[in-house]
């Protein structure tokens, strides 16, 4: 490996961890080689898989172990502690293992050299002004996180999800974190995990990297709205349903149905679409093993058995499709058909779909 990777697992009050990893000055081709065989796991072993231990969410209804989106801007806690000379992103982490803020960096200044420095009590608008004046950067204000960004990415200020999400995603974030580097689908995977909801985007928007961030009690818009912030995300469409909330570029025409033989298909086969499950990708953990995630996409080929063994029919892909890309994923009680759905969409040519023949899904060109 070109470039060392430290992970350090936090456990946030939502019983799944929070990942913060530093990357070194990785540039992209070397940690996206990196990337591909690697995983973080939650560093508590109790966290396990048990597939069978909770009853799969009904469209709209939140799950139980959520806590309801909070209704008043989070009251950032007031930071004290002493910092060697580092840079901005330990910085970040280290105030994020203390005093628990909102505190959001955009991808690309986490490795600014900072001096060293004390705070004692101080609010967190001045520990952001104080890292903003050093290093050059602006100071966005926003009611449940500050979010530190270069001059040039004005336009970020104006990412919002606020009133895209429906109903199922009122709930809150109590305490997340995660490291600068990470691609926004393992971000979006354990997020789904953690709250039993379903977050995925298309290709575009998947590859993206988040910057170093720690989130407090946060309504989970705004968590989403930080990290596609910190990923430097700027154009973007957001496609929220009872089941799922889908993240995408405004170049991806993808229909939300890609399945193709709809008016063929008999009732047992439409009942079979609409069976609610979890699906894991590109693999479901063994029962009883310690939820790890890839932080990087697979074949294709290589998570059709696990698919199929997750969706309890056989899948295959038409000859040819065996190289596509598939990125890691969480679905969380969700349908056959959602599932199958929005896996084929994270593809951005929209030439693809799938057939339900008999005792199979077949995944094919349209």
């Amino acid at each position: 490996m070109n470039v060392k990777r430290q992970c350090a697992v936090a456990f946030a009050a939502i019983a799944i961890s929070a990942i913060a990893c530093t990357s070194g000055c990785a540039t992209k081709s070397e940690a996206k080689n990196e990337a591909r065989d690697e995983k973080t796991s939650p560093g508590n072993p109790k966290v396990v898989f048990e597939p069978n231990s909770s009853v799969l969410p009904e469209p709209g209804a939140p799950s139980a172990t959520n806590t309801p989106a909070p209704r008043d801007p989070f009251k950032q806690p007031r930071v004290t502690i002493k910092l060697p000379a580092t840079t901005l992103g330990v910085a970040v982490r280290q105030i994020g293992e203390t005093a628990k803020p909102s505190l959001v960096l955009m991808n690309g200044v986490e490795n600014k050299a900072i001096a060293a420095r004390s705070f004692r009590n101080e609010s967190l608008d001045k520990v952001a002004a104080s890292f903003a004046e050093e290093t050059i950067l602006k100071v966005q204000r926003c009611p449940n996180y500050v979010f530190l960004y270069p001059p040039g990415y004005e336009s970020l200020e104006a990412v919002s999800v606020s009133g895209k999400l429906g109903p199922t995603f009122d709930i809150g974030i109590q305490g997340m974190a995660f490291g600068s580097g990470l691609r926004l689908y393992t971000v979006f995977s354990w997020i789904s995990l953690a709250l039993n909801v379903s977050i995925v985007a298309d290709d575009a928007i998947a590859d993206a990297r988040c910057g170093e961030l720690v989130l407090g009690n946060v309504p989970l818009p705004d968590a989403l709205e930080a990290i596609l912030k910190s990923a430097r995300v700027v154009k973007y469409s957001v496609e929220s349903t009872g089941e799922y909330v889908f993240v995408f570029t405004q170049e991806n025409t993808s229909a939300p149905s890609q399945l193709l033989n709809e008016d063929a298909l008999s009732e047992a086969q439409k009942a079979f679409l609409e069976k609610r499950i979890n699906v894991f990708l590109p693999h479901q953990p063994e029962e009883g093993q310690t939820v790890e995630m890839a932080l990087g996409p697979k074949t294709l080929g290589d998570i059709l058995p696990s698919l199929s063994k997750q969706l309890s029919i056989t899948v295959v892909a038409e000859k040819g499709l065996e190289g596509l890309p598939v990125n890691p994923a969480v679905f969380r009680g969700v349908r056959v058909k959602t599932a199958l759905d929005l896996m084929i969409r994270q593809w951005l040519e929209p030439n693809y779909g799938y057939q339900l023949v008999q005792d199979r899904i077949v995944i094919r060109k349209r």
